[in-house]
C-alpha cells in the first residue's frame, strides 16, 4: 500500500512516533512512502522508509524548499532523502509558500491509498492545513489513520 503523511505540529516524543509509524507501516503493509519533506515528521517518515528499504518518493513543492529548515542536520537529511528517493516530483514553485505546500499535499493524497495524519484532533491556529488535507483525502476516499501524539491513540478514520 502506498502511504503518505500529514502533520499538525512538531512532536515532542519522536521516539514514540517513530515506533508507532514503524508498527503501523508493518500492520498496514506499506510498500511505498510519499513525503513532501515539509517538516521534521515528514523527514522522519521518509527516513523510516529509507532505513527499512521501503521505496519512497518525494514531492518537492518549491525550488529552494530546503532553505525553510533552520538546522544543518535537517538540511543534510533533506538532501539525503531527496537523493535516495525512488521518484522525485518537483512542483516548480519558486519559493516556499502556503500554495506550494498545499499543492504538494494534494499531489501526495492523489497518489497514495493511505494517509497517516499526525494530529491531536483539536482545531487551532495552524491546523487548517492538516484539516484541509484530511478533508481532501476523505473526499477522495483515501484510508486515513490518525495518530494522536497527545493521547497516543491510533484511530482509523474511514477504514
Amino acid at each position: 500500500m502506498i502511504a503518505g503523511i500529514t502533520v499538525q505540529q512538531q512532536i515532542n516524543n519522536s521516539s514514540w512516533l517513530s515506533d508507532t509509524l514503524i508498527s503501523q507501516m508493518k500492520l498496514l503493509q506499506v510498500t511505498h512512502g510519499l513525503s513532501c519533506l515539509i517538516d521534521d515528521v515528514d523527514l522522519l517518515f521518509a527516513d523510516l522508509c529509507y532505513q527499512r528499504h521501503i521505496p519512497y518518493s518525494v514531492i518537492v513543492s518549491s525550488n529552494d524548499f530546503e532553505t525553510s529548515f533552520a538546522e544543518p542536520d535537517q538540511i543534510k537529511l533533506y538532501h539525503t532523502l531527496v537523493d535516495h528517493a525512488l521518484y522525485l516530483y518537483r512542483l516548480g514553485f519558486s519559493h516556499p509558500s502556503r500554495a506550494a505546500i498545499w499543492a504538494a499535499q494534494q499531489y501526495m493524497v492523489d497518489h497514495c491509498a493511505l494517509l497517516f495524519s499526525v494530529w491531536d484532533g483539536k482545531t487551532s491556529l495552524g491546523t487548517e492545513v492538516v484539516e484541509s488535507v484530511m478533508e481532501y483525502a476523505l473526499h477522495h476516499k483515501k484510508k486515513i489513520v490518525q495518530i494522536n501524539p497527545e493521547t497516543r491513540e491510533i484511530l482509523p478514520i474511514n477504514s
